[in-house]
């Protein structure tokens, strides 16, 4: 049985992976839970609208958390490390953020690909928080009305 297909029986019986946005990436980390100052080799996963951790057992994950990104920050601690701290819905400053989880990274390589999905997920995330409730119109829309417009303009 494949870690995939462990991952998916898993999640579906406690998260709703379809609502979870398109699947990004997927590295494997040292990681050590600070609130249960439990080390273990971790499997993260990536998707738009979260981030979910997993336990690797031999040839199965175990779930073990999942975080939304709006909650999250991402502090570097060196090349190959990374702190993830969990915030409380309301505050905006890292002052008030809890240690969930420290990822070490056999290779920085691995790391700084990592990093680099995470922190373009986070900053599209907080794009998109921000256009909420605003009234948009996508470029092609307008640039349409704008070509009927002149065609009509110049032909009838």
């Amino acid at each position: 049985m494949s870690l995939k297909y462990s991952l998916y029986n898993l999640l579906c019986l406690q998260l709703n992976l379809a609502a979870q946005g398109y699947f990004r990436r997927a590295t494997e980390f040292d990681a050590y839970h600070h609130r249960s100052r439990k080390k273990y080799t971790a499997k993260v996963f990536l998707f738009d609208r979260c981030l979910i951790c997993t336990e690797v057992r031999k040839r199965r994950l175990a779930y073990r958390h999942h975080y939304e990104w709006s909650t999250l920050e991402l502090q570097l601690n060196g090349s190959k490390s990374v702190t993830v701290l969990q915030r409380s819905r309301g505050a905006a400053t890292a002052g008030g953020a809890k240690e969930e989880y420290e990822f070490t990274a056999s290779e920085a390589c691995a790391m700084t690909q990592w990093l680099r999905c995470a922190r373009k997920i986070i900053e599209i995330d907080r794009v998109e928080a921000a256009m909420r409730g605003k009234f948009v119109l996508p470029m092609d829309l307008v640039l349409g009305v704008g070509a009927a417009i002149w065609l009509i303009w110049n032909y009838f």
